[in-house]
């Protein structure tokens, strides 16, 4: 199982990002989402499930479970589009409100014992640019923090290359 979120605005685009050989869970602006209110209720109350409605209140649980986790996104001020950080922040029962201290830092303890690799492919912004030097900073600290050891990021400065390229 895979997860792919992105913000793309045509579902056809989507196809060429995913492998058919392979389920994924497609995470998209087109889908009835819901952003995270920060109850926390996924930690305390009702822990690695939101209490959110919506059909995505399994995400941290889905994401815990994935082989892969990629996303699409254009690049805005350094980080994900608004959609798919609301995802992100959405996802946060993927780990336990516990912590632990690992290489000098403090970091939330695992909830499941599966680590993805993190795929994340922006566009709209030029790899040797400080916003892209922010947005690689911001993945690979999200990637620390949820103890994904494998990322990937890449820069795309228009939709079209990234698609060239990748498709």
């Amino acid at each position: 199982m895979n997860v792919f979120i992105h913000d793309l605005a045509h579902q056809d685009d989507v196809q060429g990002f995913i492998s058919p050989d392979s389920t994924w869970h497609v995470i998209s602006e087109q889908d009835a989402f819901s952003s995270c209110k920060g109850c926390f209720d996924c930690w305390v109350k009702t822990p690695g499930t939101c209490i959110i409605k919506d059909g995505y209140e399994s995400l941290g649980q889905m994401m815990g479970q994935s082989e892969i986790i990629r996303i699409v996104s254009r690049c805005l001020y350094g980080s994900e589009s608004p959609f798919v950080k609301s995802v992100l922040d959405r996802s946060i029962s993927f780990v336990l409100p516990l912590f632990t201290i690992r290489k000098g830092r403090m970091r939330h303890r695992m909830r499941y014992k599966n680590t993805p690799t993190l795929h994340v492919l922006f566009y709209g912004v030029s790899s040797k640019s400080a916003e892209a030097n922010t947005a690689r900073r911001l993945v690979e600290a999200q990637a620390r923090n949820l103890m994904i050891h494998s990322v990937e990021v890449a820069f795309y400065e228009t939709l079209a290359a990234l698609k060239a390229d990748y498709l």
